[in-house]
């Protein structure tokens, strides 16, 4: 089944789902003849990020917070923003007395939070395999 498709430099991605037992043939192939063409398989991950509140785990549909500025996290408005700082790395810098880096957006895909968003959803995800 295909979810949806993402345009690249070099043409479509298409997102699709299948059942892990086709998953484990397909991966064994390293990818799928498809209309007279071999077209290479890999696995997508992503994470949901919030247009309304810059956290990442929900999206705005779901946001029970009160709107904040993506780039850092304060009350204004993003394009008068001139501050960039990671809203999850700073709320988990004071909720567990740490000193992570917070010099980043929280949708970057090298953000801590935002890794373990996608080790989450890679740990809950089905792929036939035992």
């Amino acid at each position: 089944m295909v979810n949806f498709s993402i345009k690249s430099d070099y043409g479509g991605n298409w997102i699709t789902s299948v059942e892990p037992d086709i998953y484990a043939g397909i991966k064994k192939g390293k990818g799928l003849f498809f209309e007279w063409g071999f077209h290479r398989i890999d696995d997508f991950h992503s994470a949901r990020y919030c247009t309304k509140c810059g956290s990442v785990g929900h999206s705005e549909a779901k946001c029970i917070e009160t709107p904040k500025c993506y780039k850092c996290g304060d009350n204004l408005i993003p394009s008068t923003c001139n501050k960039i700082e990671c809203i999850g790395c700073k709320d988990n810098n004071l909720k567990f007395d740490k000193k992570d880096t917070i010099d980043h957006l929280s949708r970057d895909r090298k953000c801590p939070i935002f890794v373990e968003a996608i080790n989450r959803v890679i740990i809950n995800t089905d792929y036939g395999v035992s």
